[in-house]
């Protein structure tokens, strides 16, 4: 190994090396990482993820040792079994760190609203027309996701619903099986059985896309770099941690369309044929269907086409030519409107279908996405750190240090294709942390970035066999510690992972029932004295009473109003259980469920008020019969409790 290579190799190891010791021996959330961690996976779970990884690394720096820019058939056919069946297995065992039953895993993730809401939203849709067209006015109304999001995403689960249609048995027999697991959704678990069987469909369409990533990706470097260069890079990125990490979330998808505009955009460079660039722009205009999330790729693409064609117009000329310079500079300049024009072209394509097919109109939808989207709050300048340091973890660190020193040395001709990586991957990134939109935004949301590291990675470690053996190894351990420690997935609780609760001695006991055949108990309740002006909380103490789950996803309500009629209140809380945590759908009989809601309580109220609590449909905003026993009343379709909330005047 030469100095120069040692140093390389140190510039790997001591970023990867300091990251893993901080995810490892700092648990609690801390400045450099933004996922709370958990010490709490056992070895047998552990198990299959450090086995796999390490069976991939050793088998894929095996199978590199030989690989030429020319490989055999046997070896092509090697490559491709380690990227499909080696990538499916190092996802199975990411998940199966946390969950024993992975697919059951997959699908909560799938189902459940707070990771996305798209079955939630699309697998319930009839009238594909009218959903588009009218998504506008039913954007702000959708799980929190989906609000910041255009159509494209939930209508994978629509089109997977049409499928299921026809295959009624098919339909059938899944939906049995995943009912149980799609209860953090917002919709009962009795829909009907193409909708619920939908869910797989979008899961195994998310996992297809991530793993597409890797043919446009593998085409991009071969054709800049050869067989070699695009061998490593295909290797490299089915070990990436977000890869493992995220599973059964579309952001992984959108990699995909990454390498795949940028090799577009590459064959345009070689060609100067606009045609590619209107596929660019048609595939860009795919993307930003599913997220407006997806817009920067175009940005990044944009980057690596200028910086591409204006490093290969003058590379080698001596500075003294200036005039042939400037003379060069109008062809490249004329070639780049033409392509840009044409970009433009094909990613007003799908938006301009949208429009004349259903009246959707895209300004409208983006300014309601992004009035939610800013609603967020976050602090603005830490994210300007937070957002690219996320990121790259996500891709790998060995990975990013690796990608650095691919801008330095070698031919002029290969630099010029590293500078665009590296431009395309700095501009984009910088320009992103530094825009009020991305605040609160995470490296889960750019994963689209991990192509073009892992690609100019994958330059500079074609001739570099040691340093490559390093970034393997590194990029190993790190994808061990971060898929074996960090909980990224928090979607709520189900009832096997729900603490064991019991109703304290101090609670009032009460006799109610909720729903038509009672499915629903209020058993007791828990309240302090309130201070005017501040927050204040009640404790509720739910339990399901009926041998069957509860179809419907209930909110609750508690109101301290004014008098007896609840026409006006001084404090009101609504939402799902458990701070949203903990749906009625997913309870269990008889399990206690304590629900703590918080809420202000008004200024000017001291006194004694009456409390109403109760339960309502989000989906159409009725509350089911109510029942109790005195000294509990039901009134309103609630319940007034025996005890009334005490506010008292707020000190100075």
């Amino acid at each position: 190994m030469t100095n120069r290579t040692r140093w390389a190799a140190l510039l790997c190891a001591v970023p990867t090396l300091l990251y893993v010791a901080l995810l490892i021996f700092q648990p609690q959330r801390d400045g450099l990482i933004l996922w709370p961690r958990a010490f709490d996976a056992g070895l047998a779970a552990l198990a299959p993820l450090c086995g796999g990884v390490v069976v991939f690394v050793a088998s894929a720096l095996l199978l590199l040792r030989d690989w030429s820019d020319m490989p055999t058939r046997r070896q092509r056919i090697v490559l491709v079994g380690m990227v499909v069946f080696g990538g499916l297995f190092l996802q199975w065992a990411a998940v199966r760190v946390t969950h024993a039953d992975v697919f059951a895993e997959i699908m909560r993730r799938t189902y459940a609203w707070k990771t996305g809401g798209y079955w939630t939203v699309g697998a319930g849709v009839t009238d594909v027309v009218d959903f588009i067209g009218s998504y506008v006015q039913r954007a702000p109304n959708y799980p929190v996701h989906q609000m910041r999001h255009p159509p494209g995403l939930s209508l994978i689960f629509w089109l997977g619903t049409r499928i299921f249609e026809l295959m009624p048995g098919v339909a059938d027999s899944l939906a049995a099986w995943l009912r149980a697991t799609s209860c953090q959704s917002l919709v009962s678990v009795d829909v009907p059985s193409a909708q619920m069987a939908s869910g797989v469909f979008g899961a195994a369409v998310e996992v297809m896309a991530a793993m597409a990533a890797i043919v446009p990706l593998y085409a991009l470097v071969r054709r800049l770099s050869g067989a070699r260069a695009a061998a490593i890079a295909a290797l490299l990125y089915s070990l990436t941690p977000g890869f493992g990490l995220w599973v059964a979330q579309f952001d992984r998808g959108l990699a995909l369309f990454t390498p795949l505009i940028l090799l577009l955009c590459e064959r345009f460079v070689q060609s100067r044929r606009a045609g590619w660039m209107l596929a660019a722009g048609t595939m860009l205009s795919v993307a930003t269907f599913l997220t407006f999330g997806a817009a920067p790729i175009g940005l990044i693409a944009a980057v690596y086409t200028v910086v591409r064609m204006v490093w290969d117009e003058f590379k080698g000329e001596a500075r003294a030519k200036v005039s042939g310079r400037m003379g060069g500079f109008l062809p490249v300049l004329s070639d780049l409107v033409r392509g840009g024009a044409a970009a433009l072209l094909g990613t007003a394509l799908i938006w301009g279908t949208a429009y004349v097919w259903t009246g959707l109109n895209v300004f409208a939808l983006y300014d309601v996405v992004f009035d939610s989207h800013l609603g967020i709050e976050f602090p603005f300048w830490p994210f300007v750190v937070w957002h690219p340091w996320d990121m790259l973890t996500m891709a790998g660190l060995p990975i990013a240090a690796a990608a650095l020193l691919s801008v330095f040395g070698g031919s002029a001709s290969a630099r010029g294709k590293t500078v665009s990586f590296a431009a395309a991957f700095i501009v984009p990134l910088v320009i992103l942390s530094e825009l009020h939109v991305a605040r609160g935004e995470t490296g889960r949301v750019w994963l689209y970035f991990t192509p073009i590291a892992v690609a100019a990675a994958a330059v500079v470690l074609r001739s570099r066999a040691a340093l490559c053996v390093v970034v393997f190894a590194l990029l190993g351990v790190q994808t061990i510690a971060q898929n074996s420690l960090m909980r990224v997935h928090m979607y709520g609780y189900m009832p096997e992972t729900l603490p064991v609760e019991s109703v304290p001695a101090s609670a009032v006991v009460v006799d109610t029932r909720f729903g038509a055949s009672g499915q629903i108990a209020l058993v007791a309740y828990e309240i302090d004295e309130l201070v005017a002006g501040r927050e204040g909380a009640i404790q509720l103490f739910w339990q399901r009473m009926s041998d069957e789950p509860v179809p419907v996803s209930f909110r609750s309500f508690v109101h301290v109003a004014t008098d007896a009629n609840d026409q006006a209140r001084v404090a009101q809380a609504d939402g799902l259980p458990m701070q949203e945590a903990y749906p009625t759908t997913c309870w269990a009989k008889g399990q206690v469920v304590v629900d703590v809601q918080h809420f202000g309580v008004n200024a000017d109220a001291v006194g004694e008020y009456p409390i109403f609590v109760g339960l309502y449909d989000p989906i159409g905003g009725q509350r089911p019969p109510t029942f109790a026993s005195p000294p509990a009343q039901q009134m309103y379709g609630s319940v007034l409790l025996p005890t009334k909330a005490r506010v008292s005047e707020k000190s100075e």
